[in-house]
């Protein structure tokens, strides 16, 4: 797994010892509701099983997971995730609310991105968010994702089906996004 850095985070591998952090932000509803798969309620044993999972992939798993980290503090505020889904490669990611709002997963996400992309042969990356969750569809429009679609994906959290906004990213619209912004 890469360890990356930005001008504000550290996003390194998760360990063992963050369990505690996860659980504790994946124990926020506000947070836990925009995700498709986590159990509700969010228990202690559910991070530490996340966690366990993690240290047993195998060296040659494509996937990506990451702890978002601000230092000095070695906390985990968030997590983003590159996982293979048959053919495609699909983005996940949560932050934690203390954190909302201050650009942080823009800032994680481009430089997953920008890894991802130049060490792996990847054209186009997966993504979505919930209806509800604009915030969301806010960041990933920074960075160059493109609404492709609209589904109903099951909620395990809210035990729901719910309308899913349907997005990509291509190696191309990445690079322009990254150049619009490096301007500015």
């Amino acid at each position: 797994m890469p360890r990356l850095t930005t001008p504000r985070l550290v996003l390194r591998p998760l360990v063992r010892g963050d369990a505690r952090a996860v659980a504790s932000h994946l124990g926020n509803w506000d947070v836990t509701r925009m995700l498709a798969l986590p159990p509700w309620p969010y228990r202690q044993a559910d991070a530490e099983h996340f966690v366990a999972t993690l240290a047993r992939r195998p060296a040659n798993d494509p996937a990506i997971t990451l702890a978002l980290t601000l230092p000095p503090d070695d906390e985990a505020i968030g997590v983003v995730d590159l996982a293979a889904a048959g053919a495609r490669t699909v983005l996940g990611y949560w932050l934690a609310e203390p954190y909302w709002g201050k650009g942080l997963m823009t800032e994680a996400l481009a430089a997953l991105f920008a890894h991802a992309f130049s060490v792996r042969p990847l054209d186009t990356i997966s993504s979505g968010v919930f209806h509800d969750n604009p915030a969301s569809l806010a960041v990933q429009k920074k960075l160059g994702f493109v609404v492709t679609g609209e589904s109903v994906v099951h909620c395990v959290p809210r035990d729901l089906l719910v309308r899913h906004i349907d997005t990509a990213l291509t190696r191309a619209a990445f690079a322009a996004a990254t150049a619009e912004s490096a301007t500015r």
